[in-house]
């Protein structure tokens, strides 16, 4: 089958929402894990650039290689499930809490969802990497005053 691609129009119109999801998704994450933060010493730049090679990172890994490989050999709804647990699997032992994993299921479904539906790794890309910089922008400016 072949998979949908995004006009500029449909960019306009999806690429503004799911920076909107991403905004929310990393306030959710700043709630969630905001007394499980490790990078209190490293430098907000450096910080924020790697969170961003992270998100490129990730969705290259989990939405363009393994969800995408895994729906050519079994249903692409199972080909997410997995992609969103593996997701979530490689968020435990990240803080030693609970809600780390809790949040990576989150966000790895609603990724996994979003590649779902429109096969396209730009929207999940700035999805996690918006989530990422929320979250960080949040920390540094309630927890790191």
């Amino acid at each position: 089958t072949k998979s949908p691609q995004l006009t500029r129009r449909g960019y306009l119109f999806v690429l503004p929402s799911m920076i909107i999801s991403g905004q929310i998704l990393g306030v959710l994450g700043y709630f969630m894990l905001r007394n499980q933060y490790t990078f209190g010493h490293t430098s907000l730049p450096l910080l924020a650039a790697t969170s961003v090679i992270f998100a490129i990172s990730e969705e290259i890994l989990f939405r363009g290689l393994i969800q995408r490989s895994a729906a050519k050999l079994c249903h692409p709804l199972t080909a997410a499930v997995l992609s969103a647990l593996l997701y979530t699997a490689f968020s435990f032992g990240h803080s030693g809490s609970y809600l780390a994993p809790i949040f990576g299921l989150v966000l790895g479904s609603i990724l996994s969802a979003i590649y779902y539906k429109k096969q396209n790794l730009v929207l999940t890309i700035t999805v996690n990497s918006v989530t990422k910089l929320v979250y960080i922008g949040l920390m540094a400016t309630f927890v790191f005053r």
